[in-house]
């Protein structure tokens, strides 16, 4: 894609699930790849309904991924109750201090956000 004439501005990857940041960000970090591609940053969603009951295996997965990121989403507000939020939105803080935290229903989230254009300091339902 570097390559190409008309270079995109943004390239977002969507990893699955059960991906590591790591691997992805260290392939970026490539010199051949880091010459030409700025990575901007890492997101990762999170499940508040399932968040705080994965399995130990899944749940160390989903530390990992936590810890990578720049911003989290919190997905699926919608569906906890306050008390459910606060308490995902606080293992979010212990596991990643500085990472944005944004909350969302169906993953509707501002183009800006996700392409680093807004700081967010921190985005709460009422």
């Amino acid at each position: 894609m570097a390559a190409l004439p008309e270079r995109p501005d943004h390239i977002v990857i969507e990893s699955s699930g059960v991906a590591d940041p790591a691997g992805i960000v260290r392939g970026l970090m490539v010199p051949e790849i880091r010459r030409t591609v700025l990575l901007d940053g890492v997101i990762t969603v999170v499940d508040a309904e399932q968040a705080m009951a994965l399995p130990d295996e899944e749940a160390e997965l989903a530390r990992t991924q936590v810890a990578s990121s720049d911003l989290v989403v919190v997905n699926k507000v919608d569906l906890v109750n306050i008390a459910q939020l606060v308490e995902v939105q606080a293992w979010i803080k212990v596991i990643r201090p500085g990472a944005q935290v944004f909350v969302a229903t169906h993953c509707r989230l501002p183009m800006d956000v996700l392409l680093g254009d807004v700081f967010i300091h921190s985005i709460t339902t009422t």
